[in-house]
């Protein structure tokens, strides 16, 4: 049994209790917002003018004359409402049998068509290793945009870069002698060394700081030993990155 034949089954049952036909039934039929009430609910407000009676009555009615059978469970009138509830081991086995063949794509709606959502993750900093929060934030965002997408939204996944700013310019500064041969052989962690050298160096050396400002203003300006050293940076971030 599939999920759309246990449907098929109420509908036709609420059929034969009612004389109307599947199509206009299942039509009507609606899905609880409260899972207490049931899985279906057939609202019996439109059918009182043509059976002349107050919905709770024509909801007693068709209640009473259905008699449940798998994979239905109680079909039970609160209301205005006649309220089916399925047996829970058949809709499970109906379930995992579709999942497993892969027949429809569970987990999945379109509610949200249409609307955009912007989901921002870790936003790193290069040239500094990826620390426990960036990695948690970033399953975090992963998480939200695949829920997002699967209610239908269009996600826009942002995860901006930190690779400008003075705190280059120390690494700049500190990297300037060395030739490019060297610097193409310092690791992540080793660029990260170079800053915090540069800074605890500026506590006892006013021109390290100077000096770094300056670096900056190089690379601002386009300047090519700045720049080559900022896309050297931002290149072995990047590789640890992904």
């Amino acid at each position: 049994m599939k999920v759309e034949d246990a449907k098929n089954i109420v509908v036709k049952s609420l059929s034969g209790a009612t004389g109307l036909p599947d199509d206009e039934i299942s039509a009507l039929l609606e899905v609880p917002q409260d899972p207490s009430f049931g899985d279906y609910a057939l609202p019996c407000f439109k059918l009182a003018k043509r059976f002349k009676k107050p919905p709770n009555r024509i909801a007693e009615e068709i209640a009473s004359r259905v008699d449940p059978f798998p994979p239905m469970e109680k079909v039970a009138q609160v209301g205005g409402y006649v309220n089916v509830t399925l047996n829970p081991q058949s809709l499970m086995g109906a379930i995992l049998n579709e999942m497993e063949e892969g027949t429809r794509p569970f987990g999945f709606n379109r509610d949200h068509e249409g609307k955009r959502a912007v989901v921002d993750y870790s936003s790193p900093n290069i040239a500094k290793p990826f620390a426990f929060h960036h990695i948690r934030s970033t399953m975090i965002g992963s998480a939200l945009t695949k829920i997002l997408a699967a209610n239908g939204y269009e996600v826009v996944g942002i995860n901006h870069l930190g690779d400008w700013g003075t705190s280059f310019g120390y690494i700049i500064h500190r990297l300037r002698g060395l030739s490019g041969d060297e610097i193409s052989k310092i690791t992540l962690e080793g660029f990260m060394d170079h800053y915090v050298a540069a800074r605890r160096e500026e506590a006892d050396n006013p021109g390290v700081t100077e000096g770094a400002r300056e670096a900056f203003r190089n690379l601002e300006e386009g300047e090519e030993s700045a720049v080559n050293i900022w896309r050297r940076v931002r290149e072995v971030s990047l590789e640890r990155f992904e």
